[in-house]
């Protein structure tokens, strides 16, 4: 009894060391948002991803882009070159570690930016080279700011298996915060609808309840006269036996003026199944997601009809925003910026807004024909090899200038 009085203490002494936000767990201090019980629901990024849909937003967000290519660019005179033996572009596009490949560790990241606001990744070099990123979980980071002149970000890193801390120089982390109001930590969407995710797993869970109890009604015998306590008792397991197992759903026969009523309340009025619509619509908006493309489809949207139109938007409304985002961290962080200053990053979104093969063909066609692209470069796109010639412009007779065109006619066009 000591030894747990103390053990309690401190526990007590260790939340109040950590602050508000943690919760004392399975042996662990967790981050948490809001109560940690709330109608006995905790709300923290990993339990927000047993709600629908949530785990949809991020799935969807996360796996849009992180299956975009990235490009680095350098820009000389009025031509923009790619460079795609640039160690940035090999390490996002390519291999950013041994360990992962890139669409997983940019799903990771972009899951962590999502979840807890903020993706942490460290930077390893090999005589100032970029040689691999490696992911950080957020929940396990601290951003300090460091005493002295250049009052510098510190990041103070506790492995989640040792416990560890390590401080990291802010030239060795990739930090990307998401909507922040100080530029330098992101605020989480599952903190700031925690009301939301909670409300939706408490529907969940009881909906679910109410489901299971539908096939097991509980039920009142009324007789007319008071019953001795074995006859009751004889009655009661009569009723079990007949409206559970194999006898459920047969009918029930009562005698001697009984009268059976059924105590449950129907499914129907309960609402559950609206609640949890409504906040899934809800964790929806707080995503920028529109409800149709994570399966909510009472819903119209503004942004158009058809796939196309659902396409165009979501990169325009929720993806454009964030991809910036990404892309001034990449850039700050992984580009010399002394020596590279007319270097930059770009997701390739043509990557996404990929059409069938008609829509794409007659696309090429303009491209080439507005001379905006040779025909080598859009055989590119479609992972074809180039032919010889195919780097030359081709002009249409008809763009002819005028004057051009009265040249070639005959008596000058008069």
């Amino acid at each position: 009894m000591i030894r747990t009085a103390i053990d309690t203490f401190r526990q007590k002494a260790a939340l109040a060391l950590l602050g508000p936000g943690y919760v004392f767990r399975n042996g662990n201090f967790e981050r948490y948002w809001g109560q940690p019980n709330y109608e006995g629901v905790s709300v923290t990024p990993e339990t927000s991803l047993r709600t629908g849909s949530v785990w949809s937003c991020v799935r969807l967000i996360a796996g849009v882009a992180a299956s975009l290519p990235i490009d680095v660019f350098e820009r000389v005179g009025d031509r923009r070159e790619k460079r795609q033996e640039h160690p940035a572009e090999l390490r996002l596009d390519s291999e950013p570690n041994p360990e992962m490949s890139a669409y997983s560790y940019r799903f990771a990241t972009w899951a962590h930016f999502l979840l807890w606001g903020n993706s942490y990744s460290l930077k390893v070099r090999s005589g100032g080279r970029l040689i691999s990123l490696w992911p950080l979980h957020p929940a396990c980071m601290e951003v300090r700011r460091e005493d002295g002149l250049l009052r510098r970000l510190a990041y103070v890193y506790t492995d989640p298996e040792t416990g560890q801390k390590t401080t990291y120089p802010q030239d060795e982390i990739l930090h990307i915060p998401n909507f922040s109001l100080d530029g330098i930590n992101g605020m989480s969407v599952i903190e700031q609808a925690r009301s939301g995710v909670a409300l939706n797993q408490i529907a969940s869970k009881n909906a679910a309840r109410a489901m299971q109890n539908a096939a097991k009604p509980s039920l009142n015998l009324e007789v007319p006269h008071a019953l001795a306590d074995n006859v009751r008792q004889q009655i009661k397991m009569r009723l079990m036996k007949e409206t559970t197992g194999e006898a459920s759903g047969e009918p029930l026969i009562t005698e001697n003026g009984s009268k059976l009523n059924v105590l449950n309340m129907p499914f129907k009025d309960q609402q559950y199944l609206e609640t949890i619509q409504a906040t899934d619509e809800q964790v929806a908006m707080m995503f920028g997601v529109p409800p149709g493309m994570i399966g909510i489809l009472t819903k119209t949207t503004s942004w158009g009809t058809g796939v196309d139109s659902l396409k165009q938007g979501f990169l325009d409304f929720t993806l454009a925003p964030l991809l910036k985002a990404h892309e001034g961290a990449y850039e700050r962080s992984l580009l010399d910026r002394n020596r590279e200053r007319e270097f930059y990053i770009k997701h390739n979104t043509a990557a996404y807004l990929r059409m069938n093969l008609l829509q794409t063909m007659q696309a090429l066609q303009v491209a080439i024909r507005s001379r905006i692209q040779n025909p080598n470069e859009a055989r590119a796109l479609l992972d074809l090899n180039p032919y010889d010639g195919g780097d030359e412009y081709f002009a249409q007779m008809q763009d002819l200038p005028i004057a051009a065109a009265l040249e070639n006619t005959p008596n000058g066009g008069q």
